[in-house]
């Protein structure tokens, strides 16, 4: 009798504190400890629980503004790259520009100077005529173009170009007129220039002998076939000069 009072007197304190019971297999908070499947319903929340709080999203919206053209470059990005995948794309522009390279076809960037907007330049050199002909024609934002044609044939070559700058900086007369005074004017220019090279000298580099330097005004040595060079007869040499 004694023993069940004592045991009386330890569950009670322990049922005030409000312990739980152990759970049973037909709730859903049991697990087996072994780890088996059940098909005990799952929890489901009362109602449907938002991605976030109200004030979640408020402290959210500063950065989400931030980030947007960063996110926008993303998803273009990667747009870009599945469309190239897809359509194989990328492959046909390089054999595009291998076949353009073939045949004489080169795009630069612009060479016009400055304040002259973006824009290229393309170039067209006939190759089957070992680029004596070349056709350059250069184009910008800012409507300024220029067209220059160049053809060479043995010592005569001839350019022609014609370019149209529509809005060129003028800031008044001397070198110390005030930027204050800013104004621009259209130029349109052609010209035409025709010009022959030839060669005036002739250097023979057979007749010099080796190791020994031209002595300017004299004539140059010569060397008879199957015999060593050196000093002929009759002439001394020294070092850094020839003598005769």
């Amino acid at each position: 009798m004694h023993t069940w009072r004592c045991l009386f007197g330890l569950l009670l304190p322990l049922s005030v504190l409000g312990v739980p019971a152990a759970a049973t297999i037909s709730d859903s908070t049991y697990s087996s400890p072994d780890l088996r499947t059940s098909t005990i319903s799952p929890w489901n929340p009362a109602k449907p629980i938002r991605a976030a709080r109200a004030w979640e999203t408020a402290v959210r919206l500063p950065g989400r503004v931030v980030s947007l053209p960063f996110v926008a470059a993303g998803a273009l990005a990667q747009g870009s790259m599945v469309f190239l995948d897809r359509t194989n794309s990328w492959d046909r522009a390089i054999r595009l520009g291998q076949a353009a390279h073939r045949a004489g076809i080169e795009v630069l960037p612009a060479s016009l100077g400055d304040h002259t907007g973006i824009g290229g330049e393309l170039r067209w050199a006939p190759p089957y005529i070992d680029r004596r002909l070349l056709v350059e024609v250069n184009a910008t934002t800012n409507q300024y173009n220029r067209e220059r044609v160049t053809g060479s044939a043995g010592p005569v070559s001839a350019v022609y170009s014609s370019s149209w700058r529509p809005r060129e900086l003028y800031f008044g007369p001397g070198l110390g007129a005030e930027h204050s005074g800013e104004s621009t004017y259209g130029e349109r220019s052609q010209s035409a220039t025709l010009v022959m090279t030839w060669g005036w000298q002739h250097f023979d580099s057979a007749r010099v002998r080796p190791f020994e330097p031209i002595v300017p005004g004299s004539a140059a040595p010569h060397i008879a076939p199957g015999r060593t060079p050196g000093p002929a007869r009759g002439t001394s040499s020294s070092p850094g000069a020839v003598t005769r």
